[in-house]
Formats: C-alpha cells, sequence, structure tokens
C-alpha cells in the first residue's frame, strides 16, 4: 500500500471552528467516510482592560489594554491625568492573567479650576517662593549700580541740544 494512491477529499471540513465534518478516504476506488470532531479550544492568552472613568463612570482617558498567558500575573497603574485627581485604586490592580477579560477601572474626581490654578502656580513657583505678583516686578540681578545722576545727565543733553536747535532756528528768521 502507497499512500500516495490515497485521495482525500476534506473540502467539508472547517477546522478553524468547533464542529463535527465527514472526510472521505478513496483507495483504488473503495470510498470510505470519517467523521472528524473539532472541538473548542480554550484561549490561552488573557486581557487586562484597564479603563480610567470619572466619578459618574464616564471615560476620561484611552483605555489601556495588557495581555499575557493564562496564570501570569499583571500589575497595572494609574495615570496622571490633568484636571483630575484618582480618587479610587481598585482591588483588582494587579492579579493573574485569566481565560475572560478582566476589568480595571481607575476613578477619578474632577478638579475644580481654583484648584487648578493653584496647582499649576505651585508647580511654577516653587523653587523661588515667589507668588505670581511679586514675580512679574522682580528683575534679574546683573550687578549694574545705577544713579540717578545718569538720568539728570541725559535730561540735561537733551535740553542743551534742543535750546541750541531752537536758537539756530530762530537766528534765521
Amino acid at each position: 500500500m502507497d499512500f500516495a494512491d490515497i485521495t482525500v477529499d476534506d473540502s467539508q471540513a472547517d477546522t478553524s471552528k468547533a464542529g463535527t465534518f465527514d472526510v472521505k478516504y478513496t483507495y483504488y476506488g473503495v470510498t470510505a467516510t470519517a467523521t472528524i470532531t473539532v472541538k473548542d479550544m480554550p484561549i490561552n492568552e488573557g486581557r487586562v482592560i484597564v479603563q480610567y472613568v470619572d466619578e459618574n463612570g464616564n471615560k476620561i482617558s484611552e483605555d489601556t489594554v495588557l495581555t499575557g498567558n493564562q496564570g501570569e500575573q499583571y500589575q497595572t497603574k494609574a495615570k496622571e491625568i490633568k484636571g483630575y485627581t484618582l480618587s479610587k485604586t481598585p482591588e483588582n490592580n494587579e492579579g493573574k492573567f485569566g481565560n475572560k477579560e478582566i476589568f480595571v477601572s481607575y476613578i477619578y474626581k474632577k478638579e475644580n479650576e481654583k484648584q487648578i490654578i493653584n496647582n499649576n502656580q505651585k508647580d511654577t513657583n516653587d523653587s523661588t517662593n515667589i507668588s505670581p505678583k511679586q514675580n512679574q516686578s522682580v528683575f534679574p540681578k546683573t550687578g549694574e549700580n545705577t544713579s540717578p545722576w545718569s538720568i539728570y545727565l541725559g535730561a540735561a543733553i537733551i535740553l542743551v541740544v534742543s535750546g541750541i536747535y531752537f536758537r539756530k532756528k530762530w537766528n534765521k528768521n
């Protein structure tokens, strides 16, 4: 018996999904039918979908999707989201991948505008401890000493030049 002489008709079989299929074998004019059963195979890869929502359940940032083999450890992290502060870390923020999707939801509280402004001012002025109003009137120290005499000298020069100009103009008339 040579296996090259066997003809197989598996055109009715779809092994990509679970089910029962008939496969026909022909050898020198003799045909036989075999029934093949394809079973549903469990998914070996687990998924964790990390959600970032406000206290009303509204999505405030894109989800993060983690994948791994069933039984492997996963660990999620909260995001820093502008205008929100984390108010609740979920109990399942770490665990093991399973055969079903796991949803992990971080809950955030919206900051009011006054808190956001104060936080921004605190961040920009922490290193100098200068309030925004004080910061506007403080100039850098350059080492130059200014004297009121330079102002007086400049004014005197302007007066002399102006006097000469007008005197020449009046003398021409």
